[in-house]
């Protein structure tokens, strides 16, 4: 996949204290390689490479598949136990309500399902119409095949992709998952606490890990250092 020239949107993080960000998504393409050498930052995609993946994605169960789980940074396993019931979409703040599948059970009584907000317009109106085109009852499963049946689909989709689409790392649906989190960090997410409730980690280090994308952008603080006089 060759390196993406759209222009950097500007993403309005608080719109309450209008803080506002660009976003410089070819130079992020191009210090991923970098990233990926010098931290523990796993394999991720960019906005624009998801974004591209979905506009070339023709199977609406593929697609659908992808797009949930770029929107709400689920695990697999979480992803494919969705229902219609878990999706509450006409609330003035919509939202997935989510059964964390990875962390021990306490001892007491189940644990609480998370919260992940959805702000996308386009992804509620398309998740919707793929409800309704399948009459998928409110109890049924989005999806009805197993986890390895969703890996394969996945990298059957992107094995069929054109060259010059191909991504530029290996692809599986951990990979959105990845790609989930990083974006929110890149776009300035202000509570890194508030990340870790999203994707469900139990302790703050493994959130932690995603901001190490941030490492790089250091080149700016050498610049104010003297060496010579």
């Amino acid at each position: 996949m060759k390196l993406l020239t759209y222009p950097a949107p500007e993403v309005n993080l608080l719109p309450m204290r209008e803080v506002s960000i660009e976003v410089d998504w070819t130079r992020m393409q191009r210090q991923r390689a970098a990233v990926l050498k010098h931290t523990e930052v796993p394999p991720y995609l960019i906005l624009p490479e998801v974004q591209q993946l979905l506009n070339h994605c023709y199977d609406d169960t593929t697609y659908q598949l992808i797009n949930i789980l770029w929107h709400t940074g689920t695990r697999i396993s979480e992803c494919l136990t969705l229902t219609p019931r878990h999706f509450v979409l006409d609330a003035d703040e919509p939202y997935v309500s989510v059964n964390t599948l990875k962390q021990k059970q306490p001892r007491q009584g189940r644990a609480k399902p998370r919260y992940i907000p959805i702000s996308d317009d386009e992804f509620i109106a398309s998740l919707k119409r793929f409800i309704r085109a399948r009459n998928i009852k409110h109890n049924e499963p989005l999806f009805v095949f197993a986890y390895s049946a969703a890996i394969k689909r996945i990298k059957r989709f992107v094995a069929a992709l054109d060259a010059d689409l191909q991504p530029l790392i290996s692809v599986t649906p951990h990979t959105f998952r990845h790609s989930f989190a990083i974006n929110a960090v890149i776009q300035g997410i202000p509570s890194i606490q508030v990340l870790q409730g999203w994707l469900g980690h139990k302790t703050i280090a493994s959130t932690l890990i995603y901001t190490q994308i941030l490492a790089l952008e250091t080149h700016h603080f050498m610049q104010k250092i003297q060496f010579r006089i």
